[in-house]
């Protein structure tokens, strides 16, 4: 049982590094568990200095960067991850992968093993989303980190609105996919892999 719950604070951390609060419904949401177990959570938290409970949420405690390693550079590519293009990759093992947008959120997954779940800033209202089950806005008038550009929306009406005003096309995760691979296969310097092929050989060395 502590071990569920020292993972379960290490995701609420890793969450709130992507943004600077999180209400305590949204916790629940993404974590599916109870408020009151939130609430435990986040009393732990509190009490070792991580984190600072605030009216109906909680935000990351100043200076606390427990984790190791600077969120803020995407595994990918090397760019800074904003809070609203973000998106956390967590592999079966407990391993965090973090990236500036679903552009490169979405190329890091289709290589990594099936079991993997990752998490996605909705582009209008911030909140972390499950990446599985996004609307993405792809290749729209709005300019991001990375080319083509890809925007995350936790609801497909939202990217439909969205799109009437900026253009691109609404897809799925595995359309999306499956886009950025050809993408990738027609302009193979399109956009840079040295930060993903490190990270591959650090973790495949023989």
């Amino acid at each position: 049982m502590a071990s569920i719950s020292t993972e379960r604070q290490q995701q609420i951390l890793d969450l709130l590094r992507q943004r600077k609060t999180l209400k305590i419904q949204e916790l629940v949401d993404l974590l599916g568990v109870s408020a009151m177990t939130i609430h435990r959570d986040l009393r732990s938290l509190a009490t070792a200095g991580m984190v600072t409970k605030v009216h109906g949420g909680v935000t990351l405690a100043h200076g606390s960067t427990t984790g190791g390693g600077s969120v803020q550079d995407c595994a990918f590519c090397g760019s800074p991850a904003p809070a609203r293009t973000a998106f956390v990759i967590r592999e079966t093992g407990g391993e965090q992968l973090h990236a500036c947008c679903p552009h490169c959120g979405l190329l890091m997954l289709s290589r990594r093993q099936s079991g993997a779940v990752a998490l996605t800033a909705d582009f209008l209202h911030g909140q972390m989303v499950s990446a599985q089950q996004a609307a993405y806005l792809v290749e729209s008038g709005v300019d991001t980190c990375c080319a083509p550009s890809v925007l995350s929306f936790a609801r497909p009406v939202d990217a439909q609105r969205f799109q009437r005003g900026f253009g691109g096309r609404v897809m799925n995760m595995g359309e999306v996919q499956q886009f950025l691979q050809q993408a990738m296969a027609l302009d193979p310097h399109a956009h840079p892999h040295a930060m993903e092929n490190h990270h591959r050989s650090a973790g495949e060395t023989s």
